[in-house]
């Protein structure tokens, strides 16, 4: 990240949701490349407050060496997915996150560290960073959660659950809102994200980080056994690569099943269709197996599935940011279709050498289209964004805001 000047080292005390490693998620991938990089630089200490806290404590050591210190809280329920808890005002993120240590342990970690600046990855979490706090804090977010549930409540047919999702799209607002304002500056992984922040919140500082894709797409050893399906001589394969265990890659994974599939299938041409990522859910899985897509969970590397597929899909409808999994594939030369929500983010030119589609019947004739002809290699769309200059964009938003909170003590004493 230097320039070839010596820079001073910045204190950094980073608050997340859980321990970045292994990276089994787009978003613990973007936390884990841009951590490692101010961590290289800097005097980086991480709390997370985790609802896989055994878990969490297994891995914990694989990063140790790359950051001053990092400590795990446990909320209060430990679960992946936490379901609403009956009469609960909270928003489900703020709920899911409330741990009855975190306060004074965050508060503790802060006397000792003396921050330069604090970095809260999540609105949700803004909860428990004690009042009061003199320096900077910066706001890291990866979605505007209360768009997604609004999204989401959009293709929602039934009534009831429409209802509790609209009234999940109030709750949510209101605390994110409150949690910007709280921070001095506002992170956004692209600028359709931000643009979303500024029109509710018109005086918010607002940066954008983005993704990179020059990471390999790959998982420590142990981690991801399962055999790769790929296949150069036999059927042609369409790959959905994803995190199954978030809503938006799940309600895809439905929409490709109940909506997309079965209009392939009136084509005439053979293909293989693999579902490869976590996914905890049976009831997902068994439904996936039933349709004839073959479901693989972690794997150690994705470069091969991405050059040997025919056509990787992300077939996503609700979402924001920028889509690391459409980067991987992007870089790797992949046939991609995807939809407008999975195209956000990205510039004008890896757009261009993308498949769009946001209708079922299209997005079936698309695929059918490109398995009948032999596998072609994409370009990128000319340079892709890298993880360096994410974590320099970074670096800059701290030190704008130590300047100021410098200069401003400054003026304050001369007062």
């Amino acid at each position: 990240m230097a320039d070839g000047a010596m820079k001073e080292v910045l204190r950094i005390t980073v608050v997340t949701s859980h321990l970045p490693h292994v990276a089994t998620s787009g978003g613990r991938r973007r936390e884990l490349e841009l951590m490692e990089r101010i961590a290289d630089q800097h005097h980086v200490e991480m709390i997370c407050v985790t609802k896989t806290f055994d878990e969490d404590r297994q891995l914990v050591r694989r990063l140790r060496s790359r950051c001053h210190g990092i400590r795990l809280v446990p909320t209060d329920i430990q679960a992946p997915e936490v379901p609403p808890i009956d009469g609960d005002a909270r928003p489900w993120h703020v709920a899911r996150h409330a741990s009855a240590f975190a306060p004074a342990e965050i508060a503790r970690g802060l006397r000792r560290h003396r921050p330069d600046v604090v970095h809260v990855e999540g609105y949700y979490l803004m909860q428990h960073l004690p009042g009061g706090w003199p320096g900077p804090i910066l706001l890291g977010t990866q979605n505007v959660e209360h768009a997604l549930l609004r999204q989401r409540a959009e293709l929602t047919i039934d009534r009831m659950c429409r209802q509790l999702l609209l009234e999940q799209v109030l709750r949510t607002r209101s605390f994110e809102r409150e949690a910007w304002r709280r921070a001095e500056s506002v992170v956004a992984v692209s600028p359709e994200d931000r643009l979303r922040m500024l029109t509710d919140e018109a005086n918010l500082e607002v940066h954008v980080v983005g993704n990179g894709a020059d990471h390999e797409p790959t998982l420590p050893r142990g981690v991801g056994t399962e055999g790769v399906p790929v296949s150069t001589t036999g059927p042609p394969l369409i790959a959905y690569v994803a995190n199954f265990d978030y809503w938006p890659s799940r309600d895809g994974a439905e929409w490709f099943l109940d909506e997309i599939l079965p209009r392939l299938h009136s084509g005439t041409t053979d293909f293989d269709v693999a579902f490869v990522g976590n996914m905890s859910s049976r009831t997902l899985a068994d439904r996936a197996r039933a349709a004839g897509v073959r479901v693989v969970g972690l794997v150690p590397s994705l470069d091969a599935l991405y050059r040997s597929a025919h056509v990787v899909v992300c077939p996503i409808r609700v979402g924001g940011g920028v889509k690391v999994k459409v980067l991987e594939a992007l870089r790797a030369g992949a046939t991609i279709i995807t939809t407008s929500v999975g195209a956000e983010g990205l510039a004008s030119a890896q757009r261009e050498v993308l498949n769009i589609a946001d209708d079922p019947a299209d997005f079936a004739d698309a695929a059918k289209a490109l398995v009948s002809v032999p596998r072609q290699r994409r370009g990128s769309g000319g340079p892709l964004p890298t993880w360096g200059a994410a974590a320099q964009e970074l670096e800059r938003c701290y030190r704008v805001m130590i300047d100021r909170a410098g200069a401003s003590r400054t003026s304050t004493s001369r007062s």
